[in-house]
Protein backbone atom coordinates (compact mmCIF):
# COMPACT_ATOMS: atom_id res chain seq x y z
CA UNK A 1 0.00 0.00 0.00
CA UNK A 2 1.37 3.44 -0.94
CA UNK A 3 1.71 6.34 1.48
CA UNK A 4 -1.08 8.17 -0.36
CA UNK A 5 -3.46 5.25 0.18
CA UNK A 6 -2.53 5.13 3.86
CA UNK A 7 -3.34 8.83 4.26
CA UNK A 8 -6.74 8.29 2.66
CA UNK A 9 -7.70 5.44 4.96
CA UNK A 10 -10.36 6.53 7.40
CA UNK A 11 -9.58 3.94 10.09
CA UNK A 12 -6.44 2.11 11.10
CA UNK A 13 -6.10 -0.87 13.47
CA UNK A 14 -6.53 0.12 17.10
CA UNK A 15 -3.80 -0.58 19.65
CA UNK A 16 -4.55 -2.95 22.49
CA UNK A 17 -5.62 -1.40 25.77
CA UNK A 18 -2.71 -1.53 28.25
CA UNK A 19 -3.36 -3.78 31.22
CA UNK A 20 -2.65 -0.86 33.52
CA UNK A 21 -5.92 0.91 32.76
CA UNK A 22 -7.87 -0.87 29.99
CA UNK A 23 -9.76 -3.43 32.13
CA UNK A 24 -10.48 -0.82 34.82
CA UNK A 25 -11.92 1.60 32.26
CA UNK A 26 -13.97 -1.17 30.63
CA UNK A 27 -15.33 -2.34 33.98
CA UNK A 28 -16.11 1.23 35.03
CA UNK A 29 -18.10 1.92 31.87
CA UNK A 30 -19.88 -1.44 32.04
CA UNK A 31 -20.89 -0.94 35.67
CA UNK A 32 -21.96 2.63 35.00
CA UNK A 33 -24.06 1.74 31.97
CA UNK A 34 -25.85 -1.37 33.18
CA UNK A 35 -25.58 -1.28 36.95
CA UNK A 36 -25.83 2.47 37.30
CA UNK A 37 -27.75 4.20 34.52
CA UNK A 38 -30.05 1.34 33.56
CA UNK A 39 -31.03 0.56 37.16
CA UNK A 40 -31.35 4.27 37.93
CA UNK A 41 -33.65 4.79 34.93
CA UNK A 42 -35.80 1.87 36.00
CA UNK A 43 -36.11 3.20 39.54
CA UNK A 44 -36.80 6.74 38.27
CA UNK A 45 -39.48 5.31 35.99
CA UNK A 46 -41.51 4.58 39.11
CA UNK A 47 -41.83 8.33 39.71
CA UNK A 48 -42.04 9.32 36.04
CA UNK A 49 -44.35 6.65 34.63
CA UNK A 50 -45.64 4.67 37.59
CA UNK A 51 -43.53 1.61 36.82
CA UNK A 52 -43.49 -1.01 39.55
CA UNK A 53 -40.27 -0.61 41.54
CA UNK A 54 -40.19 -3.00 44.46
CA UNK A 55 -37.52 -2.15 47.05
CA UNK A 56 -37.20 1.33 45.55
CA UNK A 57 -34.86 2.62 48.29
CA UNK A 58 -32.58 -0.42 48.00
CA UNK A 59 -32.34 -0.03 44.22
CA UNK A 60 -31.58 3.68 44.47
CA UNK A 61 -28.86 3.21 47.09
CA UNK A 62 -27.23 0.32 45.23
CA UNK A 63 -27.40 2.31 41.97
CA UNK A 64 -25.69 5.25 43.69
CA UNK A 65 -22.87 3.04 44.96
CA UNK A 66 -22.31 1.54 41.51
CA UNK A 67 -22.14 5.01 39.96
CA UNK A 68 -19.87 6.50 42.63
CA UNK A 69 -17.40 3.66 43.26
CA UNK A 70 -17.90 1.85 39.94
CA UNK A 71 -18.17 4.42 37.16
CA UNK A 72 -16.38 7.29 38.94
CA UNK A 73 -14.09 5.32 41.27
CA UNK A 74 -12.79 2.81 38.75
CA UNK A 75 -12.47 5.47 36.05
CA UNK A 76 -10.40 7.60 38.43
CA UNK A 77 -8.29 4.51 39.19
CA UNK A 78 -7.80 3.79 35.48
CA UNK A 79 -6.96 7.38 34.55
CA UNK A 80 -4.62 7.57 37.54
CA UNK A 81 -2.83 4.41 36.41
CA UNK A 82 -2.48 5.94 32.95
CA UNK A 83 -1.23 9.38 34.00
CA UNK A 84 0.48 9.16 37.40
CA UNK A 85 3.51 7.10 36.30
CA UNK A 86 4.27 9.77 33.71
CA UNK A 87 3.79 12.60 36.20
CA UNK A 88 6.12 10.88 38.68
CA UNK A 89 8.56 9.59 36.03
CA UNK A 90 8.19 6.04 37.29
CA UNK A 91 6.98 2.72 35.89
CA UNK A 92 4.39 0.38 37.32
CA UNK A 93 6.11 -2.94 37.85
CA UNK A 94 2.93 -5.01 38.12
CA UNK A 95 0.24 -3.39 35.95
CA UNK A 96 -1.99 -6.45 36.23
CA UNK A 97 -2.57 -5.56 39.91
CA UNK A 98 -4.62 -2.55 38.78
CA UNK A 99 -6.86 -4.87 36.77
CA UNK A 100 -7.17 -7.48 39.51
CA UNK A 101 -7.98 -4.86 42.13
CA UNK A 102 -10.56 -3.24 39.87
CA UNK A 103 -12.10 -6.66 39.25
CA UNK A 104 -12.57 -7.23 42.98
CA UNK A 105 -14.27 -3.84 43.27
CA UNK A 106 -16.58 -4.63 40.38
CA UNK A 107 -17.63 -8.01 41.79
CA UNK A 108 -18.31 -6.40 45.17
CA UNK A 109 -20.49 -3.69 43.67
CA UNK A 110 -22.45 -6.20 41.59
CA UNK A 111 -22.99 -8.24 44.76
CA UNK A 112 -24.57 -5.20 46.42
CA UNK A 113 -26.68 -4.40 43.35
CA UNK A 114 -28.11 -7.93 43.30
CA UNK A 115 -28.18 -8.61 47.02
CA UNK A 116 -29.48 -5.42 48.63
CA UNK A 117 -32.99 -5.54 47.06
CA UNK A 118 -33.45 -9.23 48.03
CA UNK A 119 -35.55 -10.41 50.95
CA UNK A 120 -33.60 -11.40 54.09
CA UNK A 121 -32.05 -14.83 53.75
CA UNK A 122 -28.80 -16.71 53.19
CA UNK A 123 -28.39 -15.43 49.61
CA UNK A 124 -28.70 -11.81 50.69
CA UNK A 125 -26.34 -12.34 53.60
CA UNK A 126 -23.67 -13.90 51.40
CA UNK A 127 -23.95 -11.20 48.73
CA UNK A 128 -23.85 -8.31 51.22
CA UNK A 129 -20.83 -9.85 52.93
CA UNK A 130 -18.99 -9.98 49.61
CA UNK A 131 -20.15 -6.46 48.83
CA UNK A 132 -18.74 -5.20 52.11
CA UNK A 133 -15.34 -6.88 51.86
CA UNK A 134 -14.28 -7.03 48.19
CA UNK A 135 -14.19 -3.30 47.31
CA UNK A 136 -12.01 -2.59 50.35
CA UNK A 137 -9.45 -5.17 49.28
CA UNK A 138 -9.66 -4.23 45.59
CA UNK A 139 -9.11 -0.51 45.98
CA UNK A 140 -6.38 -0.90 48.61
CA UNK A 141 -4.54 -3.49 46.50
CA UNK A 142 -4.65 -1.40 43.32
CA UNK A 143 -3.92 1.92 45.03
CA UNK A 144 -0.92 0.47 46.86
CA UNK A 145 0.69 -0.30 43.50
CA UNK A 146 0.34 3.36 42.51
CA UNK A 147 1.40 4.64 45.92
CA UNK A 148 4.72 2.79 45.70
CA UNK A 149 5.68 4.94 42.72
CA UNK A 150 5.58 8.12 44.82
CA UNK A 151 6.81 6.97 48.21
CA UNK A 152 10.38 6.50 47.02
CA UNK A 153 10.62 10.10 45.83
CA UNK A 154 11.77 12.91 48.10
CA UNK A 155 10.12 15.82 46.29
CA UNK A 156 7.73 18.03 48.20
CA UNK A 157 4.10 17.20 47.28
CA UNK A 158 2.56 19.53 44.72
CA UNK A 159 -0.84 21.09 45.30
CA UNK A 160 -2.63 18.54 43.18
CA UNK A 161 -0.89 15.72 45.08
CA UNK A 162 -2.22 17.15 48.35
CA UNK A 163 -5.71 16.86 46.92
CA UNK A 164 -4.95 13.25 45.96
CA UNK A 165 -4.02 12.55 49.59
CA UNK A 166 -7.37 13.98 50.70
CA UNK A 167 -9.14 11.88 48.06
CA UNK A 168 -7.32 8.72 49.14
CA UNK A 169 -8.08 9.24 52.83
CA UNK A 170 -11.73 9.92 52.01
CA UNK A 171 -11.91 6.77 49.88
CA UNK A 172 -10.47 4.56 52.64
CA UNK A 173 -12.88 6.06 55.15
CA UNK A 174 -15.79 5.62 52.74
CA UNK A 175 -14.97 1.96 52.11
CA UNK A 176 -14.85 1.23 55.84
CA UNK A 177 -18.10 3.11 56.53
CA UNK A 178 -19.73 1.36 53.58
CA UNK A 179 -18.69 -2.02 54.98
CA UNK A 180 -20.28 -1.15 58.34
CA UNK A 181 -23.40 0.10 56.58
CA UNK A 182 -23.84 -3.10 54.57
CA UNK A 183 -23.18 -5.29 57.61
CA UNK A 184 -25.84 -3.31 59.47
CA UNK A 185 -28.31 -4.03 56.65
CA UNK A 186 -27.31 -7.68 56.81
CA UNK A 187 -27.87 -7.80 60.58
CA UNK A 188 -31.18 -5.90 60.65
CA UNK A 189 -32.62 -7.23 57.39
CA UNK A 190 -33.65 -3.70 56.38
CA UNK A 191 -33.72 -3.02 52.61
CA UNK A 192 -32.03 0.37 53.08
CA UNK A 193 -31.13 2.92 55.72
CA UNK A 194 -30.72 6.68 55.70
CA UNK A 195 -29.20 7.00 59.16
CA UNK A 196 -25.84 8.27 60.37
CA UNK A 197 -23.79 5.69 58.47
CA UNK A 198 -25.43 6.55 55.16
CA UNK A 199 -24.93 10.29 55.70
CA UNK A 200 -21.27 9.75 56.58
CA UNK A 201 -20.86 7.53 53.51
CA UNK A 202 -22.21 10.19 51.13
CA UNK A 203 -19.99 12.87 52.70
CA UNK A 204 -16.86 10.74 52.24
CA UNK A 205 -17.62 9.35 48.78
CA UNK A 206 -19.03 12.33 46.92
CA UNK A 207 -17.81 15.36 48.82
CA UNK A 208 -14.45 13.89 49.81
CA UNK A 209 -13.20 11.31 47.34
CA UNK A 210 -14.88 12.32 44.06
CA UNK A 211 -14.48 16.09 44.43
CA UNK A 212 -10.90 15.96 45.71
CA UNK A 213 -9.79 13.47 43.04
CA UNK A 214 -11.39 15.37 40.15
CA UNK A 215 -10.04 18.69 41.43
CA UNK A 216 -6.55 17.16 41.60
CA UNK A 217 -6.75 15.80 38.03
CA UNK A 218 -7.88 19.16 36.69
CA UNK A 219 -5.25 21.21 38.51
CA UNK A 220 -2.59 18.99 36.95
CA UNK A 221 -4.08 18.58 33.46
CA UNK A 222 -5.95 21.74 32.54
CA UNK A 223 -2.96 23.99 31.77
CA UNK A 224 -2.05 21.64 28.89
CA UNK A 225 -5.42 20.01 28.18
CA UNK A 226 -7.44 23.24 27.97
CA UNK A 227 -4.60 25.80 27.74
CA UNK A 228 -5.72 27.60 30.88
CA UNK A 229 -3.77 30.03 33.04
CA UNK A 230 -4.16 28.67 36.58
CA UNK A 231 -3.91 30.78 39.73
CA UNK A 232 -1.32 29.25 42.04
CA UNK A 233 -0.05 30.08 45.51
CA UNK A 234 -1.71 30.27 48.91
CA UNK A 235 -5.19 30.46 47.42
CA UNK A 236 -4.93 26.80 46.35
CA UNK A 237 -4.34 25.69 49.94
CA UNK A 238 -7.28 27.78 51.15
CA UNK A 239 -9.51 25.70 48.89
CA UNK A 240 -7.92 22.40 49.95
CA UNK A 241 -8.15 23.15 53.68
CA UNK A 242 -11.73 24.36 53.22
CA UNK A 243 -12.71 21.15 51.44
CA UNK A 244 -11.02 18.99 54.11
CA UNK A 245 -12.80 20.86 56.92
CA UNK A 246 -16.09 20.60 55.03
CA UNK A 247 -15.78 16.81 54.79
CA UNK A 248 -14.81 16.51 58.46
CA UNK A 249 -17.74 18.66 59.58
CA UNK A 250 -20.27 16.70 57.53
CA UNK A 251 -18.72 13.46 58.74
CA UNK A 252 -18.82 14.43 62.41
CA UNK A 253 -22.35 15.81 62.44
CA UNK A 254 -24.36 12.54 62.29
CA UNK A 255 -22.32 10.75 64.95
CA UNK A 256 -21.83 13.63 67.38
CA UNK A 257 -25.39 14.86 67.35
CA UNK A 258 -24.18 18.43 66.78
CA UNK A 259 -26.53 19.21 63.92
CA UNK A 260 -25.04 22.67 63.39
CA UNK A 261 -21.95 21.03 61.91
CA UNK A 262 -23.84 19.95 58.78
CA UNK A 263 -24.72 23.44 57.46
CA UNK A 264 -21.24 24.66 58.45
CA UNK A 265 -19.68 21.84 56.43
CA UNK A 266 -21.99 22.45 53.47
CA UNK A 267 -21.11 26.16 53.36
CA UNK A 268 -17.41 25.38 53.71
CA UNK A 269 -17.70 23.03 50.74
CA UNK A 270 -19.41 25.73 48.67
CA UNK A 271 -16.66 28.24 49.49
CA UNK A 272 -13.94 25.66 48.77
CA UNK A 273 -15.50 24.82 45.38
CA UNK A 274 -15.64 28.49 44.39
CA UNK A 275 -12.01 29.01 45.47
CA UNK A 276 -10.77 25.90 43.63
CA UNK A 277 -12.68 26.92 40.51
CA UNK A 278 -10.76 30.18 40.66
CA UNK A 279 -7.45 28.33 40.83
CA UNK A 280 -8.17 26.35 37.65
CA UNK A 281 -8.11 29.51 35.54
CA UNK A 282 -11.23 28.42 33.64
CA UNK A 283 -12.80 31.82 34.27
CA UNK A 284 -9.93 33.49 32.44
CA UNK A 285 -9.46 33.79 28.71
CA UNK A 286 -7.42 30.78 27.64
CA UNK A 287 -4.11 30.86 25.86
CA UNK A 288 -4.54 31.31 22.10
CA UNK A 289 -3.21 28.64 19.72
CA UNK A 290 -0.10 29.43 17.70
CA UNK A 291 -1.13 27.38 14.66
CA UNK A 292 -4.43 26.75 12.91
CA UNK A 293 -5.10 23.00 12.84
CA UNK A 294 -7.93 20.72 14.05
CA UNK A 295 -6.05 19.69 17.18
CA UNK A 296 -5.48 23.31 18.25
CA UNK A 297 -9.23 23.93 18.39
CA UNK A 298 -9.76 21.26 21.06
CA UNK A 299 -8.47 23.21 24.12
CA UNK A 300 -10.92 26.06 23.51
CA UNK A 301 -13.83 23.67 23.18
CA UNK A 302 -12.68 21.82 26.27
CA UNK A 303 -12.72 25.08 28.23
CA UNK A 304 -16.31 25.75 27.16
CA UNK A 305 -17.54 22.33 28.25
CA UNK A 306 -15.71 22.45 31.56
CA UNK A 307 -17.08 25.90 32.35
CA UNK A 308 -20.62 24.58 31.99
CA UNK A 309 -19.76 21.47 34.01
CA UNK A 310 -18.28 23.61 36.78
CA UNK A 311 -21.40 25.77 36.70
CA UNK A 312 -23.38 22.62 37.47
CA UNK A 313 -21.08 21.84 40.39
CA UNK A 314 -21.30 25.37 41.80
CA UNK A 315 -25.09 25.35 41.46
CA UNK A 316 -25.07 22.03 43.32
CA UNK A 317 -22.98 23.12 46.30
CA UNK A 318 -24.50 26.61 46.58
CA UNK A 319 -28.04 25.31 46.07
CA UNK A 320 -27.45 22.69 48.76
CA UNK A 321 -26.01 25.28 51.15
CA UNK A 322 -28.89 27.73 50.68
CA UNK A 323 -31.54 25.03 50.70
CA UNK A 324 -32.82 26.08 47.27
CA UNK A 325 -32.18 22.64 45.78
CA UNK A 326 -33.54 19.32 46.93
CA UNK A 327 -31.11 16.59 47.92
CA UNK A 328 -31.82 14.71 44.67
CA UNK A 329 -31.24 17.79 42.49
CA UNK A 330 -28.04 18.77 44.32
CA UNK A 331 -26.62 15.24 44.11
CA UNK A 332 -27.36 14.84 40.40
CA UNK A 333 -26.11 18.34 39.59
CA UNK A 334 -22.79 17.14 41.03
CA UNK A 335 -22.80 13.75 39.33
CA UNK A 336 -24.70 14.23 36.05
CA UNK A 337 -23.85 17.85 35.19
CA UNK A 338 -20.28 17.95 36.56
CA UNK A 339 -18.85 14.44 36.86
CA UNK A 340 -20.14 12.65 33.74
CA UNK A 341 -19.16 15.45 31.28
CA UNK A 342 -15.76 15.59 33.00
CA UNK A 343 -15.32 11.84 32.41
CA UNK A 344 -16.34 12.28 28.77
CA UNK A 345 -14.14 15.27 28.00
CA UNK A 346 -11.05 13.87 29.75
CA UNK A 347 -11.59 10.37 28.38
CA UNK A 348 -12.15 11.49 24.80
CA UNK A 349 -8.97 13.56 24.93
CA UNK A 350 -6.67 11.26 26.92
CA UNK A 351 -7.47 7.62 26.09
CA UNK A 352 -5.29 6.63 23.11
CA UNK A 353 -8.01 4.65 21.34
CA UNK A 354 -10.46 7.57 21.51
CA UNK A 355 -8.30 10.68 21.27
CA UNK A 356 -8.19 10.62 17.45
CA UNK A 357 -11.98 10.99 17.18
CA UNK A 358 -12.26 14.66 18.27
CA UNK A 359 -9.59 15.56 15.67
CA UNK A 360 -11.18 13.58 12.82
CA UNK A 361 -14.82 14.20 13.82
CA UNK A 362 -14.81 17.37 15.94
CA UNK A 363 -18.47 18.27 15.44
CA UNK A 364 -19.79 14.80 16.24
CA UNK A 365 -17.60 14.47 19.33
CA UNK A 366 -18.66 17.92 20.47
CA UNK A 367 -22.30 16.96 19.99
CA UNK A 368 -21.71 13.81 22.06
CA UNK A 369 -20.31 15.75 25.01
CA UNK A 370 -22.98 18.44 24.83
CA UNK A 371 -25.65 15.75 24.67
CA UNK A 372 -24.29 14.41 27.95
CA UNK A 373 -24.36 17.90 29.45
CA UNK A 374 -27.93 18.65 28.36
CA UNK A 375 -29.04 15.26 29.65
CA UNK A 376 -27.30 15.93 32.94
CA UNK A 377 -29.12 19.25 33.35
CA UNK A 378 -32.49 17.62 32.67
CA UNK A 379 -31.74 14.76 35.08
CA UNK A 380 -30.64 17.10 37.85
CA UNK A 381 -33.31 19.78 37.62
CA UNK A 382 -36.27 18.15 35.87
CA UNK A 383 -37.51 16.65 39.13
CA UNK A 384 -37.68 20.07 40.80
CA UNK A 385 -41.02 20.62 39.04
CA UNK A 386 -42.41 17.94 41.39
CA UNK A 387 -45.00 16.50 39.07
CA UNK A 388 -45.00 13.61 36.58
CA UNK A 389 -43.84 15.87 33.75
CA UNK A 390 -40.81 16.98 35.75
CA UNK A 391 -39.83 13.41 36.58
CA UNK A 392 -40.36 12.44 32.93
CA UNK A 393 -37.93 15.20 31.91
CA UNK A 394 -35.50 13.87 34.50
CA UNK A 395 -35.92 10.36 33.08
CA UNK A 396 -35.28 11.68 29.55
CA UNK A 397 -32.17 13.44 30.80
CA UNK A 398 -30.90 10.25 32.39
CA UNK A 399 -31.47 8.43 29.11
CA UNK A 400 -29.47 11.05 27.18
CA UNK A 401 -26.58 10.76 29.63
CA UNK A 402 -26.66 6.98 29.34
CA UNK A 403 -26.64 7.16 25.52
CA UNK A 404 -23.68 9.55 25.56
CA UNK A 405 -21.67 7.23 27.80
CA UNK A 406 -22.75 4.21 25.71
CA UNK A 407 -21.50 5.84 22.49
CA UNK A 408 -18.24 6.81 24.21
CA UNK A 409 -17.77 3.20 25.32
CA UNK A 410 -18.54 1.99 21.78
CA UNK A 411 -15.88 4.33 20.38
CA UNK A 412 -13.34 3.13 22.94
CA UNK A 413 -13.86 -0.52 21.98
CA UNK A 414 -14.78 0.02 18.34
CA UNK A 415 -14.08 -3.06 16.15
CA UNK A 416 -13.05 -0.93 13.17
CA UNK A 417 -10.06 0.65 14.91
CA UNK A 418 -9.30 4.33 15.35
CA UNK A 419 -9.74 7.12 12.78
CA UNK A 420 -6.80 8.67 11.02
CA UNK A 421 -6.04 12.35 11.49
CA UNK A 422 -7.10 15.06 9.09
CA UNK A 423 -4.48 15.31 6.31
CA UNK A 424 -3.97 19.04 6.58
CA UNK A 425 -0.87 21.10 7.13
CA UNK A 426 -1.12 23.52 10.06
CA UNK A 427 -1.09 27.23 9.27
CA UNK A 428 0.88 29.62 11.46
CA UNK A 429 -1.36 32.29 12.93
CA UNK A 430 -0.24 35.88 12.64
CA UNK A 431 -0.49 37.97 15.73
Amino acid sequence: MTSTDARRRLFVPAPLFPAVYGPSAMLALGLGLFGGFAVGLYALGGLAFGWPAARYAALVQAHGQVQTLGLAGLMILGVGALLLPGFWRAKITRPQVISYGGGLVGVGLLAQLVGQPLDPGPARQALLTLAAVLPVGGFVWAASELLKLRLGQQRRPATWETLLVLAGCSLIGALLVRALYLLDLLWTGAPASYGALHQALIALELHGFVLAATFAIQLRLLPSLARTRPVSGWIEYVGIVGLALAVLAQLAAPGSGILELTPIGVWLEAVAAVVLFGTTGLWRRGLAPTVQAPATLLPGRTRQVLRVAWAGLLVSVIGRATGLLSADAATHALTSVYLVPLILVVGIRMLPRVSAYPIRFPRLCGALVWCGLVGGVLRAFGGTIWNPIGWQLAWLGGLLVMLAVLIFAALAWSPWGVPTGVPREPEILRR
